[in-house]
Protein backbone atom coordinates (compact mmCIF):
# COMPACT_ATOMS: atom_id res chain seq x y z
CA UNK A 1 0.00 0.00 0.00
CA UNK A 2 1.50 3.50 -0.71
CA UNK A 3 1.81 6.46 0.86
CA UNK A 4 -0.25 9.50 0.48
CA UNK A 5 0.41 12.83 0.02
CA UNK A 6 -2.72 14.10 1.44
CA UNK A 7 -2.43 16.32 4.60
CA UNK A 8 -6.31 16.30 6.31
CA UNK A 9 -6.68 12.89 7.05
CA UNK A 10 -8.87 11.59 10.12
CA UNK A 11 -5.68 9.68 11.18
CA UNK A 12 -3.37 12.73 11.43
CA UNK A 13 -6.21 14.67 12.53
CA UNK A 14 -6.54 12.21 15.87
CA UNK A 15 -2.70 12.66 15.74
CA UNK A 16 -2.96 16.01 16.10
CA UNK A 17 -5.28 15.73 18.88
CA UNK A 18 -3.11 13.26 20.98
CA UNK A 19 -0.16 16.07 20.22
CA UNK A 20 -2.29 18.65 22.14
CA UNK A 21 -3.54 16.55 24.50
CA UNK A 22 0.32 15.60 25.56
CA UNK A 23 0.99 18.90 27.30
CA UNK A 24 -2.63 18.98 28.65
CA UNK A 25 -1.87 15.60 30.26
CA UNK A 26 1.39 16.84 31.45
CA UNK A 27 -0.06 19.74 33.26
CA UNK A 28 -2.80 17.99 35.12
CA UNK A 29 0.10 15.68 36.50
CA UNK A 30 2.08 18.54 37.49
CA UNK A 31 -1.30 19.43 39.79
CA UNK A 32 -1.49 16.49 41.02
CA UNK A 33 -5.20 16.13 39.52
CA UNK A 34 -4.40 11.80 39.01
CA UNK A 35 -4.80 11.23 42.86
CA UNK A 36 -7.88 11.71 45.04
CA UNK A 37 -7.61 14.39 48.02
CA UNK A 38 -9.80 15.58 50.39
CA UNK A 39 -9.71 19.14 48.53
CA UNK A 40 -9.90 17.36 45.61
CA UNK A 41 -13.56 17.18 42.98
CA UNK A 42 -14.29 14.07 41.84
CA UNK A 43 -14.70 14.84 38.15
CA UNK A 44 -11.57 16.38 37.91
CA UNK A 45 -9.67 13.19 39.05
CA UNK A 46 -11.50 11.21 36.01
CA UNK A 47 -11.08 14.07 33.47
CA UNK A 48 -7.32 13.47 34.15
CA UNK A 49 -7.65 9.59 33.31
CA UNK A 50 -10.19 10.13 30.51
CA UNK A 51 -8.09 11.99 29.00
CA UNK A 52 -4.72 9.64 29.42
CA UNK A 53 -7.25 6.60 28.12
CA UNK A 54 -8.73 9.09 25.35
CA UNK A 55 -4.92 9.51 24.12
CA UNK A 56 -4.59 5.92 24.10
CA UNK A 57 -7.28 5.12 22.42
CA UNK A 58 -6.82 7.62 19.99
CA UNK A 59 -3.45 6.31 19.41
CA UNK A 60 -5.11 2.98 18.51
CA UNK A 61 -7.59 4.24 16.41
CA UNK A 62 -5.75 6.43 14.51
CA UNK A 63 -3.45 3.75 12.77
CA UNK A 64 -6.34 1.42 12.44
CA UNK A 65 -8.39 3.59 10.05
CA UNK A 66 -4.73 4.56 8.25
CA UNK A 67 -4.50 0.86 7.92
CA UNK A 68 -7.79 0.01 7.07
CA UNK A 69 -9.45 2.47 5.13
CA UNK A 70 -6.76 3.43 2.99
CA UNK A 71 -5.16 6.60 4.56
CA UNK A 72 -2.18 5.98 5.55
CA UNK A 73 0.11 9.60 4.49
CA UNK A 74 3.45 10.48 4.88
CA UNK A 75 2.33 13.19 7.29
CA UNK A 76 1.04 10.65 9.21
CA UNK A 77 4.31 8.62 9.08
CA UNK A 78 6.05 11.56 10.68
CA UNK A 79 3.01 12.91 13.45
CA UNK A 80 2.51 9.69 15.13
CA UNK A 81 5.66 8.90 16.55
CA UNK A 82 5.76 12.06 17.01
CA UNK A 83 2.87 12.77 19.49
CA UNK A 84 4.11 9.43 21.00
CA UNK A 85 7.44 11.08 22.11
CA UNK A 86 5.31 14.24 23.23
CA UNK A 87 3.58 12.95 25.60
CA UNK A 88 6.24 10.74 26.74
CA UNK A 89 8.22 13.82 27.03
CA UNK A 90 5.41 15.99 28.95
CA UNK A 91 4.91 13.03 31.02
CA UNK A 92 8.45 12.72 32.12
CA UNK A 93 9.01 16.61 32.71
CA UNK A 94 5.85 16.75 35.04
CA UNK A 95 6.54 13.65 36.81
CA UNK A 96 10.33 14.96 37.62
CA UNK A 97 9.25 18.15 38.21
CA UNK A 98 6.54 16.90 40.99
CA UNK A 99 8.81 14.60 41.96
CA UNK A 100 7.20 11.38 41.39
CA UNK A 101 10.00 10.30 39.76
CA UNK A 102 13.98 11.85 40.42
CA UNK A 103 15.24 14.05 37.94
CA UNK A 104 17.73 11.52 36.54
CA UNK A 105 15.13 9.13 35.64
CA UNK A 106 13.68 11.88 33.81
CA UNK A 107 16.32 12.91 31.58
CA UNK A 108 16.72 9.23 30.76
CA UNK A 109 13.49 8.74 29.58
CA UNK A 110 13.73 12.28 27.79
CA UNK A 111 17.18 11.84 26.57
CA UNK A 112 16.01 8.06 24.93
CA UNK A 113 13.33 9.80 23.61
CA UNK A 114 15.36 12.59 21.75
CA UNK A 115 17.77 10.02 20.88
CA UNK A 116 15.24 7.83 19.20
CA UNK A 117 13.19 10.80 17.42
CA UNK A 118 16.63 12.66 15.86
CA UNK A 119 17.65 8.92 14.56
CA UNK A 120 13.46 8.64 13.86
CA UNK A 121 13.94 12.12 11.35
CA UNK A 122 18.08 10.75 10.23
CA UNK A 123 16.04 7.49 8.59
CA UNK A 124 12.98 9.94 7.51
CA UNK A 125 15.91 12.45 5.58
CA UNK A 126 17.19 9.72 4.34
CA UNK A 127 14.44 7.66 2.50
CA UNK A 128 13.35 10.53 1.30
CA UNK A 129 10.53 12.24 3.15
CA UNK A 130 12.36 15.42 2.73
CA UNK A 131 9.25 17.76 1.09
CA UNK A 132 5.23 17.02 1.50
CA UNK A 133 3.08 17.85 -1.14
CA UNK A 134 -0.02 19.39 -0.55
CA UNK A 135 -3.76 18.34 -1.47
CA UNK A 136 -4.51 19.73 -4.95
CA UNK A 137 -7.81 21.09 -4.16
CA UNK A 138 -6.55 23.14 -1.56
CA UNK A 139 -4.93 26.51 -2.49
CA UNK A 140 -1.90 27.62 0.48
CA UNK A 141 -1.00 31.08 0.01
CA UNK A 142 2.65 31.89 0.85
Amino acid sequence: MELQDKIFTIPNILSGIRFVLAPVIGYMTIKGLFLPSLYSIDYIINAYWIACAFSGALDCVDGYIARHFNQRSRLGTLIDPIADKALMVCLAIAMGYSGLIHIPVAALIIGKDILMGCGFFGICWKHGYRSMKFEKNIHYRA
